[in-house]
């Protein structure tokens, strides 16, 4: 869904990769009717929450797209192809956004490094919910920059 000419709302992300299916935070907190168990109730095991709402922005930018992730539940390749699909444009200039890669296994932060790879980003900057073992190993695969306070970004 398109927000403005440049920037794309790209919905609920298609899960594609199997090494980017892992549960997502807050798995079986969903309760039947309720977001969250009623007071004084524990979860219940067997309703799984999927986190289907998982989305991303899109900006095109001159240079290709600007993947604007949140925490990236549906996996940063996951919205890879799900933004070059949507919108049309192969070229990635930027991932700026948490990437869920808290604590990932060695297997899939090698298999996120090489997904990346493949769609060749200008740059990425990792934010929140991306340990610094993440960012070094992706780093070996795509141009890691570091994020914080008072950094801008200009994709004009």
């Amino acid at each position: 869904m398109a927000l403005t000419e440049r920037l794309v709302f790209l919905g609920e992300i298609p899960r594609h990769f199997d090494f980017e299916s892992a549960p997502p935070p807050g798995d079986r907190l969903r309760r039947a009717g309720h977001d969250l168990p009623a007071p004084g109730q524990a979860p219940d095991p067997d309703l799984p929450d999927t986190l289907a709402d998982d989305t991303a922005l899109a900006y095109a930018s001159p240079d290709g797209l600007v993947i604007l992730t949140g925490c990236a539940h549906a996996g940063v390749c996951n919205i890879v192809r799900h933004a070059r699909r949507v919108c049309g444009e192969t070229r990635i200039r930027d991932i700026v956004g948490g990437l869920h890669l808290l604590d990932a296994s060695p297997a899939r932060l090698e298999a996120t490094g090489r997904c990346l790879a493949e769609a060749a980003p200008a740059a990425v900057h990792p934010c929140h919910c991306t340990d610094l073992a993440a960012k070094i190993v992706l780093s070996r695969f795509v141009p890691v920059s570091e994020t914080g306070s008072g950094l801008v970004l200009d994709y004009a």
